[in-house]
């Protein structure tokens, strides 16, 4: 299983930074996800905050299912946002999943997108 996203890195928009994760299978068998996990790093790779822990549920709410199908491809919407006073802008956005394929094997991938700060004024 792969993670990817698009754009990478991301730059700000109306309101926020807004890209597409996109999670591809890629050894041919199926795979039941069952955690999805996002964490904010600083640009010296500092974890900021505490790290955002999804279920079944809202996996299958923000990708429309936790079944990844052998070769293929799951896509959902997400965003960052953030004002100032809020603490520090993140770097980067990690995005880490968990599964179980379809021969009861584990499966995690992970990957992270980057966060184009604002300009200063």
């Amino acid at each position: 299983m792969v993670v990817t996203f698009d754009p990478n890195p991301v730059s700000y928009g109306e309101e926020g930074w807004f890209f597409e994760v996109i999670l591809t299978e890629t050894n041919g068998v199926k795979v039941t996800l069952n955690s999805l996990k996002i964490t904010e790093y600083d640009k010296d790779g500092g974890k900021i905050g505490e790290t955002t822990n999804w279920g079944i549920d809202k996996i299958i709410t923000k990708f429309g299912s936790n079944i990844l199908e052998a070769f293929g491809t799951l896509k959902g919407s997400f965003g960052y946002l953030w004002e100032e006073g809020e603490g520090e802008l993140a770097k980067y956005v990690e995005i880490a999943l968990e599964g179980i394929d379809e021969k009861g094997n584990s499966v995690e991938a992970s990957e992270q997108v980057e966060i184009i700060p604002l300009p200063e004024i």
